[in-house]
Protein backbone atom coordinates (compact mmCIF):
# COMPACT_ATOMS: atom_id res chain seq x y z
CA UNK A 1 0.00 0.00 0.00
CA UNK A 2 2.81 2.40 0.74
CA UNK A 3 4.35 1.84 -2.69
CA UNK A 4 1.06 2.87 -4.29
CA UNK A 5 1.00 6.03 -2.19
CA UNK A 6 4.63 6.85 -3.02
CA UNK A 7 3.95 6.32 -6.73
CA UNK A 8 0.87 8.54 -6.48
CA UNK A 9 2.79 11.33 -4.75
CA UNK A 10 5.54 11.24 -7.39
CA UNK A 11 2.95 11.19 -10.17
CA UNK A 12 1.01 14.09 -8.70
CA UNK A 13 4.18 16.14 -8.24
CA UNK A 14 5.24 15.63 -11.86
CA UNK A 15 1.72 16.23 -13.19
CA UNK A 16 1.29 19.47 -11.26
CA UNK A 17 4.75 20.68 -12.27
CA UNK A 18 4.01 19.87 -15.92
CA UNK A 19 0.67 21.70 -15.80
CA UNK A 20 2.26 24.79 -14.25
CA UNK A 21 5.05 24.64 -16.82
CA UNK A 22 2.87 24.27 -19.93
CA UNK A 23 -0.49 25.61 -18.72
CA UNK A 24 -2.08 28.30 -16.62
CA UNK A 25 -4.19 28.61 -13.48
CA UNK A 26 -7.36 27.58 -15.31
CA UNK A 27 -5.66 24.36 -16.48
CA UNK A 28 -4.62 23.60 -12.90
CA UNK A 29 -8.18 24.13 -11.67
CA UNK A 30 -9.60 21.88 -14.39
CA UNK A 31 -7.03 19.16 -13.69
CA UNK A 32 -7.82 19.29 -9.97
CA UNK A 33 -11.53 18.94 -10.68
CA UNK A 34 -10.97 16.04 -13.07
CA UNK A 35 -8.69 14.31 -10.55
CA UNK A 36 -11.33 14.71 -7.84
CA UNK A 37 -14.02 13.28 -10.12
CA UNK A 38 -11.80 10.35 -11.06
CA UNK A 39 -11.01 9.68 -7.40
CA UNK A 40 -14.68 9.91 -6.46
CA UNK A 41 -15.81 7.59 -9.26
CA UNK A 42 -13.07 5.04 -8.55
CA UNK A 43 -14.32 4.47 -4.96
CA UNK A 44 -17.23 2.18 -5.95
CA UNK A 45 -14.91 0.26 -8.26
CA UNK A 46 -12.44 -0.31 -5.44
CA UNK A 47 -15.38 -1.28 -3.24
CA UNK A 48 -16.31 -4.02 -5.69
CA UNK A 49 -12.72 -5.29 -5.78
CA UNK A 50 -12.04 -5.13 -2.03
CA UNK A 51 -13.65 -8.49 -1.14
CA UNK A 52 -11.54 -10.17 -3.82
CA UNK A 53 -8.43 -10.39 -1.63
CA UNK A 54 -9.86 -12.66 1.10
CA UNK A 55 -11.66 -14.77 -1.51
CA UNK A 56 -8.38 -15.28 -3.35
CA UNK A 57 -6.41 -15.86 -0.17
CA UNK A 58 -8.72 -18.59 1.11
CA UNK A 59 -9.01 -20.36 -2.24
CA UNK A 60 -5.30 -20.05 -3.02
CA UNK A 61 -4.47 -21.48 0.41
CA UNK A 62 -6.84 -24.39 -0.27
CA UNK A 63 -5.16 -25.00 -3.66
CA UNK A 64 -8.46 -24.24 -5.39
CA UNK A 65 -6.82 -22.46 -8.30
CA UNK A 66 -9.82 -22.72 -10.61
CA UNK A 67 -11.93 -20.93 -8.02
CA UNK A 68 -9.23 -18.24 -7.80
CA UNK A 69 -9.34 -17.82 -11.56
CA UNK A 70 -13.14 -17.70 -11.54
CA UNK A 71 -13.17 -15.16 -8.69
CA UNK A 72 -10.69 -12.90 -10.45
CA UNK A 73 -12.78 -12.92 -13.63
CA UNK A 74 -16.06 -12.36 -11.78
CA UNK A 75 -14.81 -9.47 -9.66
CA UNK A 76 -12.76 -7.91 -12.44
CA UNK A 77 -15.54 -7.95 -15.03
CA UNK A 78 -18.14 -6.76 -12.52
CA UNK A 79 -15.87 -3.81 -11.71
CA UNK A 80 -15.28 -3.12 -15.42
CA UNK A 81 -19.05 -3.09 -16.06
CA UNK A 82 -19.54 -0.71 -13.11
CA UNK A 83 -16.72 1.48 -14.44
CA UNK A 84 -18.29 1.62 -17.89
CA UNK A 85 -21.65 2.55 -16.36
CA UNK A 86 -20.03 5.33 -14.31
CA UNK A 87 -18.06 6.45 -17.35
CA UNK A 88 -21.24 6.74 -19.41
CA UNK A 89 -22.81 8.74 -16.60
CA UNK A 90 -19.80 11.08 -16.50
CA UNK A 91 -19.81 11.43 -20.28
CA UNK A 92 -23.53 12.16 -20.45
CA UNK A 93 -23.55 14.73 -17.65
CA UNK A 94 -19.98 16.06 -17.93
CA UNK A 95 -20.83 19.70 -17.43
CA UNK A 96 -23.02 18.97 -14.44
CA UNK A 97 -20.40 16.88 -12.62
CA UNK A 98 -17.48 19.22 -13.24
CA UNK A 99 -19.74 22.15 -12.35
CA UNK A 100 -20.42 20.59 -8.96
CA UNK A 101 -16.73 20.74 -8.12
CA UNK A 102 -15.90 24.13 -9.64
CA UNK A 103 -19.17 26.07 -9.89
CA UNK A 104 -17.59 29.50 -10.43
CA UNK A 105 -15.12 28.47 -13.13
CA UNK A 106 -15.89 28.96 -16.81
CA UNK A 107 -15.86 25.51 -18.46
CA UNK A 108 -15.39 25.20 -22.22
CA UNK A 109 -15.61 22.28 -24.66
CA UNK A 110 -11.85 21.68 -24.54
CA UNK A 111 -12.04 21.25 -20.75
CA UNK A 112 -14.88 18.76 -21.14
CA UNK A 113 -12.90 16.89 -23.79
CA UNK A 114 -9.91 16.67 -21.42
CA UNK A 115 -12.20 15.36 -18.71
CA UNK A 116 -13.61 12.69 -21.00
CA UNK A 117 -10.14 11.67 -22.18
CA UNK A 118 -8.91 11.38 -18.59
CA UNK A 119 -11.93 9.34 -17.56
CA UNK A 120 -11.48 6.92 -20.48
CA UNK A 121 -8.90 5.09 -18.37
CA UNK A 122 -11.58 4.23 -15.80
CA UNK A 123 -12.58 0.83 -17.30
CA UNK A 124 -8.91 -0.24 -17.21
CA UNK A 125 -8.58 0.61 -13.54
CA UNK A 126 -10.05 -2.73 -12.32
CA UNK A 127 -7.60 -4.68 -14.50
CA UNK A 128 -4.53 -3.19 -12.82
CA UNK A 129 -6.11 -3.24 -9.37
CA UNK A 130 -7.11 -6.90 -9.61
CA UNK A 131 -3.54 -7.84 -10.52
CA UNK A 132 -2.21 -6.04 -7.45
CA UNK A 133 -4.88 -7.67 -5.26
CA UNK A 134 -3.97 -11.10 -6.68
CA UNK A 135 -0.30 -10.69 -5.78
CA UNK A 136 -1.17 -9.44 -2.29
CA UNK A 137 -3.54 -12.34 -1.64
CA UNK A 138 -1.07 -14.97 -2.84
CA UNK A 139 1.83 -13.76 -0.71
CA UNK A 140 3.75 -11.98 -3.47
CA UNK A 141 4.05 -8.65 -1.73
CA UNK A 142 7.11 -7.56 -3.72
CA UNK A 143 5.30 -7.96 -7.04
CA UNK A 144 2.24 -6.19 -5.60
CA UNK A 145 4.47 -3.31 -4.52
CA UNK A 146 6.39 -3.10 -7.78
CA UNK A 147 3.39 -3.05 -10.12
CA UNK A 148 2.13 0.44 -9.25
CA UNK A 149 5.63 1.87 -9.18
CA UNK A 150 6.51 0.38 -12.56
CA UNK A 151 3.21 1.57 -14.02
CA UNK A 152 3.96 5.12 -12.93
CA UNK A 153 7.68 5.20 -13.70
CA UNK A 154 7.83 3.18 -16.93
CA UNK A 155 4.50 4.05 -18.53
CA UNK A 156 2.95 7.20 -17.11
CA UNK A 157 5.87 9.55 -16.35
CA UNK A 158 7.61 9.20 -19.73
CA UNK A 159 4.29 9.86 -21.49
CA UNK A 160 3.68 12.83 -19.24
CA UNK A 161 7.05 14.30 -20.08
CA UNK A 162 7.09 13.49 -23.82
CA UNK A 163 3.49 14.21 -24.88
CA UNK A 164 3.44 17.91 -23.92
CA UNK A 165 6.81 18.36 -25.59
CA UNK A 166 5.58 16.90 -28.89
CA UNK A 167 1.90 17.92 -28.76
CA UNK A 168 2.26 21.27 -27.03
Amino acid sequence: AISIQIANVIRQFVVLKTITWYGNTHDLIIYSAIFRLFSFVSVPILGILQPLQPVLGVNYGANAFERCKSAIHTFKYTAVIAAIFLLLLMFTFSEFFIGLIIPDEQINMIDLRFMRIALLSLPFFPLASSAIIFYQATGNGKKASLLPILKQVILFLPLLILLPYFLG
